[in-house]
């Protein structure tokens, strides 16, 4: 491609005789001889200079030389289930260009002890300071599991560093070349979104010996419902026309919602190689989410307000987590977590949600759900480790089965003139580590 560039520089002109009020007079010294005034002073006049010359960067991204020497190098016979996990783990798929580019922390690893498991984890930031003297929020996440589980294995990822690629790196390269890959070599219809969900299926893909496998992670990720995604079979983003954050309509326990398409796609290939996968996934549940009047607000209403929205999704919900426990698939292998104080709970979903929640009293860190969750998940591996023929589901169970049962005050709103808050009593399942560990061997509490 040609660009002809245009330099044009203005000219000024200004003669004695007078010059508009907008240009100052040039300063004549007083004493200058009356016959060597010019009739005019001139600035001299630049011309219009055009020049061509060859585009590198069309549209800011590099020639498509550079986009054919990025994939030369991509080897994608590992972007399958089977091979992504221990690929990235081995060192044979390295961090994309980006993650390199920028020095980020992509991988963590601690070796287990022999015996133990490995927990898998994504979370984004892996350092070992976050900036502010603290570990990392996916650091702290691995220092809390070593610590209430010590000799477990860890292998932490941030996928971002792996699945997505370059952005305006890489030439004409749409941002996501590698999740799109892994997609299609396992054929899925879908696009987006997805890709710490698939890294959680090739992790559960992997053989453990058997045993069930735990996967955790604090991060939610989700796509919010807008009118415009909805029954869209594309959606435009700056590479064009692709299927990605499109939501259709589907079945679930509330009857037609819809949802997004990918995670749907995703939720469905986990409940139907659940038994092959072996996998159990402890998350955090959101914190709380609040509407515009600061009311808390459940993510799924059955009976939506439809002045605040429709089909019962608030615009802050459309996470993973709602695909599972509003369709049911794969909600028997999945568990949220939330934090519980002394007399208060924090993270209460609501109908769908609640018989797949279970709450940690304190952390190491703060009241938060995230630094609760690592600790549900060093207990799930121990419990594996205990029982090793227990199946994913089981660990779930027994996880719930022997929580202790607290009525507790969870938070409904804040009132911003009398300055009061709100609370409703709910009744909710504590962590119980020791009866836990014993119902792992005798099985006492599995069928409760």
């Amino acid at each position: 491609m040609k660009t002809k560039i245009s330099y044009i520089v203005l000219s000024l002109l200004i003669a004695n005789c007078g010059s508009p009020s907008s240009i100052e007079e040039p300063d004549i010294p007083i004493d200058l001889p009356e016959d060597t005034i010019p009739e005019e002073i001139f600035i001299e006049e630049e011309v219009i200079v055009e020049e061509t010359v060859e585009d590198t960067v069309p549209d800011n991204r590099p020639p498509q030389s550079a986009t054919d020497e990025y994939l030369e190098r991509q080897n994608t016979s590992v972007l399958t289930f089977n091979n992504f996990w221990p690929a990235v783990f081995d060192g044979t798929l390295l961090p994309s260009d980006r993650s390199i580019n920028q020095s980020r922390v992509g991988k963590l690893e601690v070796k287990p002890n022999a015996g133990y498991s490995t927990i898998a984890l994504f979370d984004f930031d892996l350092r070992d300071d976050n900036g502010y003297s603290r570990c990392g929020h996916g650091k702290c996440l691995v220092d809390i599991i070593s610590q209430f589980y010590p000799g477990v294995g860890v292998q932490a990822i941030s996928t971002a560093d792996y699945l997505l690629d370059g952005d305006a790196y890489l030439a004409n390269l749409p941002s996501n070349y590698r999740e799109d890959i892994l997609l299609e070599n396992e054929g899925f219809k879908t696009r987006g979104l997805a890709s710490d969900y698939l890294t959680m299926i090739s992790f559960f893909a992997q053989p453990n010996n058997g045993k069930a496998k735990i996967y955790t992670t604090s991060s939610s990720v989700g796509s919010p419902y807008t009118k415009d995604s909805l029954n869209a079979e594309y959606v435009e983003d700056e590479y064009g026309l692709i299927n990605r954050v499109v939501w259709k309509f589907y079945d679930s326990l509330a009857g037609q919602r819809p949802f997004d398409s990918s995670m749907y796609e995703v939720a469905d290939y986990l409940e139907n190689n659940k038994e092959s996968l072996n996998g159990l996934v402890v998350s955090s549940v959101e914190n709380t989410v609040t509407d515009a009047n600061g009311d808390v607000i459940e993510c799924f209403d059955p009976n939506p307000n439809p002045d605040l929205y429709e089909y019962g999704w608030t615009p802050e919900c459309g996470s993973m987590e709602d695909v599972v426990f509003l369709t049911g698939k794969f909600a028997s292998n999945w568990l949220l977590v939330g934090w519980a104080g002394d007399y208060d709970v924090i993270g209460f979903p609501g109908k769908y949600y609640e018989d797949h929640i279970v709450y940690v009293r304190g952390n190491p860190i703060d009241s938060s759900t995230s630094f609760s969750t690592p600790i549900v998940a060093a207990l799930a591996a121990k419990i594996v480790d205990t029982n090793p023929e227990l199946k994913a589901q089981d660990v779930k169970t027994i996880i719930l089965n022997s929580s202790d049962i607290e009525e507790m005050s969870s938070f409904l709103n804040f009132n911003e003139d009398t300055g009061e808050s709100t609370f409703e009593k709910v009744k909710v399942p504590i962590v119980n580590w020791d009866s836990a560990i014993s119902c792992a061997t005798s099985l006492s509490c599995l069928n409760n």
